[in-house]
Parts: structure tokens; C-alpha cells; sequence
């Protein structure tokens, strides 16, 4: 299992995702799209990650909740449609167990030097 205590774990996760949308805002910050935050004036965001089990399996997954699904823009999806909208896309990491899963949705941003502030 992965230990995202370890920086160098995430980003190997990070690396093996890259072809990922969301792994890509990740990896380039300044280069993603920005949304900004309801009833936040002037504070952005570029992700909000979750983590879940999926199928008959439960098979853990991390995933964004905030998507471009248009180039440029980005919006934050209703929960009901995260999940769906990641299955589709292919926009999740799978991993192991539930805690990596959730450690990593928790802990992705310790590599990411970006603040959230315009």
C-alpha cells in the first residue's frame, strides 16, 4: 500500500497518471483553468478531490469533483454526478485499499506549490 507520508509516493502516483485531466492540472498549476469559490470573493480553486468504492468489488477509488469539461473552464460537479462523471471520463486513480485511496485524495496537494489565491 502506498504511504503518502512519503512525497515521493505521490508523486510516482501523480507520474503514472499524468494522461489524466485532473493529474495534469495537478502537475501544472499555473498552466489550469481556475474556479472560483462560491461565497469566497477573490479565492480560486483548480480541484476538490474525494474517494470512494466502487462496483461489486468495491474497488477503491480518488477523483475530482471539480472537472474541465470544457477546455478553459472548469466547474465543480453536484455530488450525484461526481462518481458517474469519473467512470465515464476515466478521470480516478484506482488503488489498493480504501485508506490509500483517501490518503491520496487527502494529501495530493503536500507536492503541489500553488496557493489558492489569484
Amino acid at each position: 500500500m502506498p504511504d503518502y507520508e512519503d512525497d515521493e509516493q505521490l508523486w510516482r502516483t501523480l507520474y503514472r497518471n499524468r494522461d489524466k485531466n485532473f493529474v495534469r492540472r495537478v502537475l501544472n498549476p499555473k498552466k489550469s483553468p481556475k474556479l472560483e469559490v462560491a461565497n469566497k470573493p477573490g479565492t480560486f480553486m483548480t480541484h476538490l478531490m474525494g474517494s470512494a468504492e466502487i462496483g461489486e468489488s468495491y474497488t477503491p477509488i480518488a477523483f475530482p469533483s471539480v472537472v474541465e469539461k470544457r477546455k478553459g473552464f472548469l466547474e465543480q460537479l453536484p455530488d450525484k454526478e461526481v462518481i458517474p462523471y469519473a467512470l465515464s471520463t476515466g478521470e480516478f486513480i484506482k488503488f489498493k485499499d480504501r485508506a490509500a485511496s483517501e490518503k491520496f485524495a487527502t494529501k495530493y496537494k503536500r507536492v503541489w506549490p500553488y496557493g489558492t489565491k489569484k
